[in-house]
């Protein structure tokens, strides 16, 4: 393990033909470079043994690589950008098609008007919750103590904001409905989430490796959607 992790480390200080066995890839220009890579973002690698595994990555991920380009692309346009922007779009389109794809599949379930607004409200908190929660096992992990407890505090504030919808929904809504999973779909990953999922379910999912890497994917096609808008309007 720690053999493979060290391997890893050297492909991308040093590339895949640190050994001499392939061509040799001089700069960041190179077609066999990752260019999602260059922009910090790759999905093959963030994806990797998740539900959307997309198979490990075949181009090369070289740190000084991508420092070299960070920092000539500050003087110099090389046109990576629409390109890493199509692909990162066409991975998106597609999970927005699944999502919309179980959404409609779950829009069948029958419910009236007012218990599905406190279902969505449910969901709403809990994904707050869940967000809340990883956010702040993640800064204890850093040693940021006071602000993970006051993170902490502001989940236990929507816990009890929580608990006040869930008892008006059970007040609502038929039996049939209680006794379900009542399931909804994540807006970000299209993972199905119940509407009776505990605290440490929702911090796995939201803190989990699929989601957060969803996060990253949407955030940085937005931040390339914003350059092409400013390369065009500019």
């Amino acid at each position: 393990m720690a053999r493979a992790q060290a391997s890893k480390l050297l492909d991308q200080l040093l590339g895949h033909n640190r050994d001499g066995e392939d061509k040799q890839v001089l700069d960041f220009m190179d077609i066999a470079v990752c260019r999602p890579f260059l922009f910090g973002i790759c999905p093959n690698e963030m994806f990797l043994n998740t539900k959307m595994d997309m198979g490990e990555c075949l181009k090369m991920h070289n740190i000084a690589f991508k420092a070299e380009f960070e920092k000539r692309s500050e003087q110099e346009d090389y046109g990576f950008e629409e390109e890493v922007l199509n692909y990162l779009q066409e991975i998106i389109r597609d999970v927005d098609q699944k999502i919309k794809q179980a959404k409609d599949a779950l829009e069948e379930q029958e419910e009236s008007a007012e218990a599905e607004q406190k279902a969505q409200k449910i969901h709403y908190l809990a994904a707050q919750i869940g967000e809340k929660i990883a956010l702040a096992e993640s800064l204890g992990s850093d040693g940021q103590v006071e602000e993970c407890l006051k993170i902490m505090q502001e989940v236990e504030d929507i816990k009890l904001e929580k608990q006040t919808v869930d008892e008006e929904y059970r007040g609502i809504a038929p039996v049939s409905s209680q006794q379900a999973q009542k399931l909804r779909v994540c807006e970000v990953c299209s993972a199905y989430l119940s509407l009776y999922d505990n605290d440490r379910r929702l911090a796995d999912h939201f803190g989990g490796k699929l989601h957060l890497g969803f996060v990253n994917v949407r955030e940085k096609m937005k931040e390339l959607e914003e350059i092409s808008i400013r390369g065009l309007f500019g």
